[in-house]
């Protein structure tokens, strides 16, 4: 398993991914969907779910 951090930072927001072969988890989730989609290169056909530690502003 890969841990991918999208982002990690107050201003641009926290997202982090886990990533196996077949799967991807997400977490937090507090940036833009384009730096999503750019980091798991754009499968989002692998994506599993979805973890929120907090709510976002």
């Amino acid at each position: 398993m890969l841990m991918k951090i999208v982002n990690s930072g107050s201003k641009k927001g926290n997202c982090y991914a886990l990533c196996s072969e077949n799967e991807i988890l997400l977490l937090d989730c507090g940036c833009d969907k384009k730096s999503i989609k750019r980091t798991i290169d754009y499968d989002i056909s692998k994506v599993v779910g979805c973890l929120l530690t907090h709510g976002h502003g």
